[in-house]
């Protein structure tokens, strides 16, 4: 569930102390070609996957909680299992066993939610065949992550969607689909109270974060098998309500003032409504009940 995150101390004495106290960092200096002085940070490091960096005015902290919760339990760093509410809390104990006790209160500037979904066919099929916009805009990545299965992004102001094939990049056997949501900015986080890693096993913050996900999840565009059962007129419908240029098209004669907004949020509602007639959604209405049904097992065990 949660799993990437960055974070930043405004105090940074006690982490700093607890890590050279374990000796995770040495003291080292560099001379200041300018001035002469000797510079004592930034200090970077990483343990366990957790990356850290002490300047003279705080200290950044970032990685993936879910794969530090997994070295730290099994050796092997993954993120294709699920990550329970309960696991969350185990790692931010182990975190504060390094970084110590002000790790509750370190803001986080950066978060990601993820879960990995099951399903009868190839993540890579769906995401190339079924997954198509969202916000009627088309995907801004489209192809291999990291060199291992597919994926498709959406990327919006404070936050983006990836979508990929989780099996593919751990040479798994099993159909997994990877869906995440990355807060790259603060003002979603702000607006569901989510501020420090104390929020982060806050059952209530961690609700409304999950429902900002699924409403947002409903603006994806995922069909079904392409209009099997459809006349031809509606093919053609159908073809042109699922290209992104036809979408873009309307938004450019919108801002020419062609057409009203009126007018194009009537084109979107009547071709969600001809998706929904058509049975053409039945994908994405399975995939919003799977990760209702695996927010709440998450949040229960």
């Amino acid at each position: 569930m949660i799993d990437g995150f960055h974070l930043f101390f405004a105090e940074k004495g006690e982490l700093e102390e607890k890590l050279r106290s374990q000796g995770k960092i040495e003291q080292k200096g560099t001379i200041n070609i300018t001035t002469g002085f000797i510079e004592n940070y930034p200090v970077k490091g990483i343990w366990k996957g957790i990356k850290f960096t002490i300047t003279e005015n705080g200290a950044y902290v970032e990685g993936s909680l879910h794969k530090f919760y997994n070295e730290l339990m099994t050796g092997i760093s993954q993120n294709y299992d699920d990550f329970s509410l309960s696991q969350i809390s185990d790692a931010i104990l182990g975190l504060k066993l390094i970084f110590g006790e002000s790790l509750e209160k370190a803001q986080i500037k950066m978060l990601e939610i993820g879960f990995n979904l099951p399903i009868d066919i190839s993540p890579e099929y769906f995401l190339r065949h079924n997954l198509l916009m969202y916000r009627f805009t088309e995907p801004n990545k489209n192809d291999s992550h990291d060199g291992k299965g597919f994926t498709k992004g959406f990327r919006r102001t404070d936050y983006r969607w990836k979508l990929y094939d989780k099996g593919s990049q751990y040479n798994l056997s099993r159909n997994i689909l990877r869906i995440e949501m990355k807060f790259t900015g603060r003002r979603v986080l702000e607006r569901h109270n989510i501020d420090t890693v104390a929020d982060l096993t806050n059952t209530n913050k961690l609700l409304e974060l999950f429902q900002f996900m699924l409403d947002e999840f409903q603006q994806l565009m995922i069909i079904d098998n392409f209009g099997i059962h459809l006349s031809k007129e509606q093919h053609v419908y159908l073809t042109k309500i699922t290209n992104p240029h036809f979408w873009q098209d309307l938004r450019r004669l919108k801002r020419e003032k062609a057409i009203s907004d009126k007018i194009l949020e009537k084109r979107k509602a009547l071709a969600v409504k001809f998706l929904e007639d058509h049975h053409l959604i039945e994908s994405h209405i399975t995939l919003t009940s799977m990760l209702n049904k695996k927010y709440d097992l998450l949040t229960t065990i």
